[in-house]
């Protein structure tokens, strides 16, 4: 069996078996020491509640009529088939991956993959709270230069409380993987930090990366342009660039509409 997800929140449970309790369902060491608990406050009283496995591999727990918890609201390192990363509109919280710490350790580390809580519409991979690159922003469609070895497919959700992407991340790298049967295996669609042109801020202020060639390469904008150090630049150090757009998001507006509250915002460039 190829396990798909590992739950480790930072606690070493001991050697002796640990326990699954289904009051706020959290799970125990031989201590009785808390290392993982669902944090639900739903309210359980009564009633039969069940813990089911879903042939997606979701985990759920259930009461009558009610979903307590689930664990792909709750992801890990993996992102599978009818997950969902978003930003909820009021709270400004969402789903995210998270790395492991180490190859061969599934604590929590510091890279996480997630939707912008600022500009709500493009997904940001972080070391901690630097920025490592971004996708293309969604403005009803995207634009990449990722190219996957298979037929891939993603939608965009947006509903009054919420806007979500429904569609593994290991230490920096995101990996996009389809399962082959006759393999019985894993195989690596495409993985993200492979195009050093998509990773942010690679080629410094005033420059950018030309993927248009065999082997990317950083160039100055045209206008005069130099490099502010040839030696680093002659070495591949670069910083600085791809910064964010920032951009706000104006629902329900006619497009005159949008027209006349960009001309009133001294920072809106431009609107669409």
């Amino acid at each position: 069996m190829d396990p798909r997800t590992k739950r480790n929140p930072g606690n070493n449970t001991t050697s002796s078996p640990p326990t699954l309790s289904l009051t706020n369902t959290s799970k125990s060491d031989a201590d009785d020491r808390v290392v993982w608990k669902t944090s639900t406050t739903t309210d359980i009283t009564g009633g039969v509640i069940a813990t089911v496995l879903l042939n997606t591999s979701n985990l759920v727990i259930r009461s009558p009529g009610t979903t307590l918890w689930e664990s792909f609201k709750h992801p890990a390192d993996t992102f599978l088939p009818t997950m969902k990363l978003g930003i909820r509109y009021k709270t400004r919280t969402g789903e995210r991956l998270v790395s492991w710490k180490g190859p061969g350790d599934p604590s929590p580390g510091t890279f996480t993959y997630a939707m912008d809580p600022v500009t709500l519409l493009q997904l940001y991979l972080w070391n901690g709270t630097r920025p490592v690159l971004r996708n293309g922003p969604w403005t009803g469609y995207m634009v990449t230069a990722w190219h996957p070895k298979n037929t891939s497919s993603q939608a965009v959700v947006n509903t009054d409380d919420e806007i979500t992407l429904p569609t593994g991340c290991t230490l920096s790298d995101l990996q996009f993987e389809s399962w082959n049967d006759s393999l019985s295996s894993w195989e690596v669609l495409g993985e993200w930090m492979s195009l050093a042109c998509n990773r942010y801020g690679h080629c410094g202020p005033n420059g950018y990366c030309d993927n248009a060639v065999a082997s990317p390469a950083c160039k100055c904008l045209d206008g005069g342009f130099e490099p502010v150090s040839l030696e680093e630049w002659s070495t591949g150090e670069f910083s600085g660039m791809r910064s964010p757009d920032l951009f706000v998001l104006v629902r329900n507006r006619t497009e005159e509409e949008c027209a006349a509250e960009c001309s009133r915002n001294c920072s809106c460039w431009y609107w669409q």
